[in-house]
């Protein structure tokens, strides 16, 4: 595949943190290659498809959500009819090797003895609209309604989305961009802090979850990271 050279390793880092959350997120980059080539033609056909199971991030958040009760479980025909779709794929269960950690996990059902809101952090707006189609989709389950909040959101909004967020019991996510929404705000409403992906300045991170965990919270503050094994993520993380 000689016509790559020209990407940058930074373009190619990028690529590749953008492809553990879902292969749509490099779509148009796998496009602009225009490669004669058996694995560019299977990379470039999975990446033009929008299924949830094409990605085993996108599969462990829809069974982390579950377990914090949001949104109505997807029955087992539900369930079984969207992951049929692409059952055959080559790499399916390479995607689906999720490790899912937390400082807090001593109970494998902790989550489930109560209703919780939760923040996702991710960090491109790319992967929140994503997110947001699945949402829309139903494919995270039934009844769940959610606020964005990243860089096209007006900062004359920003509050009234915040201020929403915390009272609104019937609002159970907000979909965030690390740098947009991960400093200054007071997100209490949220006792469940979720990274889709991972900022590479740890500290980023730190900021992101003290939105929810900070003076004025008054549950426990449950913080997941979802790292895609034996890729790039992990051997950073």
């Amino acid at each position: 595949m000689n016509t790559i050279q020209w990407l940058t390793p930074i373009q190619v880092l990028h690529a590749l943190r953008k492809l553990v959350d879902h292969p749509l997120l490099i779509s148009k980059l796998i496009k602009s290659l225009r490669c004669e080539d058996n694995n560019y033609n299977y990379l470039a056909e999975q990446c033009m498809q929008s299924h949830i199971e094409q990605s085993g991030k996108m599969l462990a958040l829809r069974e982390l959500l579950n377990e914090c009760q949001i949104g109505e479980r997807l029955s087992t025909g539900e369930f079984d009819g969207i992951y049929s779709r692409n059952k055959g794929l080559e790499h399916e269960q390479k995607l689906e090797q999720v490790s899912c950690t937390t400082a807090n996990y001593e109970s494998q059902n902790f989550l489930s003895n109560t209703t919780h809101k939760a923040l996702i952090f991710c960090q491109w707006r790319a992967t929140i609209e994503l997110i947001s189609f699945f949402l829309n989709r139903g494919e995270f389950g039934s009844g769940i309604n959610f606020l964005v909040l990243d860089g096209q959101t007006p900062p004359s909004q920003r509050q009234s989305i915040v201020d929403r967020f915390n009272t609104d019991p019937n609002v159970q996510l907000l979909l965030l961009t690390t740098h947009v929404g991960g400093i200054g705000l007071n997100l209490t409403g949220a006792d469940v802090v979720i990274f889709m992906d991972h900022d590479w300045n740890p500290f980023r991170d730190l900021q992101a979850i003290d939105r929810a965990h900070r003076l004025g919270q008054k549950r426990t503050v449950n913080v997941f990271r979802l790292i895609t094994l034996g890729t790039v993520e992990e051997k950073v993380m």
